[in-house]
């Protein structure tokens, strides 16, 4: 676990200080992919599998042209531009738009939803801190996308113990970022907004939404970030964020009888 006092990707950087101390959160929110389960290879085999079931070609340079249309889309949704719906409706039209084949939209977007749902990939760690962690706190899913997918994988990874409740966009009606996504999931959750720390690999919908909506949050960064995917902020919005490489370093942080965090006093 590092304190970040500065976090910096390409010419852009983020400036964060003043550590504050709070007694330890109730309840845990932790975001999906990328967070508990890496997306892109189960990504990857649900786009295969999809493109193989209505004979459309399939190779490296293919997954990547997704993969790059799908990432801007969701920078575009983070930004406030998109929602998710929308996302999930144009990534296939664009997509299939080189094969001369966007009637197939609908029907290859249900279809990779179908196997992205039947796909497992853990995050290193992840069964070792829910297990753990869920004998001390009650923990969330905070996630955008379908709520069937995310119950099915969750299934898949033997976690449906652990969590009280999943909170997934097309059901809460919100998407993240949205402050309204966060007070939605807070009252479903029965809990206050400063009973809770949010756990998450987004810099903008998990982390940026979470403090605007007074929660306190910690960064999952594991994965690589963009600049595009960081966005500047004032010190009045963000005093300081602890980030951690790995799951297994909030096993430590969490089980202090007091624990630094990101968050308002």
């Amino acid at each position: 676990m590092v304190e970040c006092d500065k976090a910096k990707y390409g010419s852009m950087e983020i400036k964060m200080k003043n550590s504050k101390i709070q007694p330890k959160p109730k309840a845990l929110f932790f975001d999906f992919d990328d967070t508990l389960q890496p997306f892109d290879p189960c990504s990857r085999m649900a786009l295969e599998r999809s493109c193989r079931a209505f004979s459309l070609p399939f190779d490296e340079q293919v997954y990547q042209q997704y993969r790059q249309l799908n990432h801007e889309l969701w920078r575009r949704q983070k930004a406030g531009e998109l929602s998710v719906e929308e996302v999930m409706k144009r990534r296939f039209q664009l997509f299939l738009k080189d094969y001369g084949q966007a009637q197939l939209a609908e029907d290859l977007n249900q279809r990779y939803i179908s196997e992205l749902s039947c796909c497992v990939s853990k995050e290193p760690g992840a069964d070792e801190v829910l297990a753990r962690l869920s004998r001390q706190y009650e923990l969330f899913i905070c996630s955008n996308g379908r709520l069937a997918e995310k119950r099915s994988r969750i299934e898949l990874a033997g976690w449906t113990a652990y969590f009280k409740d999943l909170f997934v966009s097309d059901d809460i009606g919100f998407d993240k970022p949205d402050p309204r996504y966060f007070e939605r999931c807070l009252q479903r959750s029965r809990y206050s907004a400063d009973e809770v720390l949010f756990i998450g690999d987004s810099w903008t919908a998990d982390i940026l939404g979470a403090r605007r909506a007074g929660l306190s949050a910690i960064w999952y960064c594991a994965h690589s970030c963009s600049e595009q995917d960081i966005v500047p902020v004032g010190d009045s919005e963000l005093d300081s964020i602890l980030c951690v490489k790995q799951l297994t370093e909030l096993l430590p942080l969490l089980d202090q009888e007091t624990v630094k965090l990101s968050g308002h006093s």
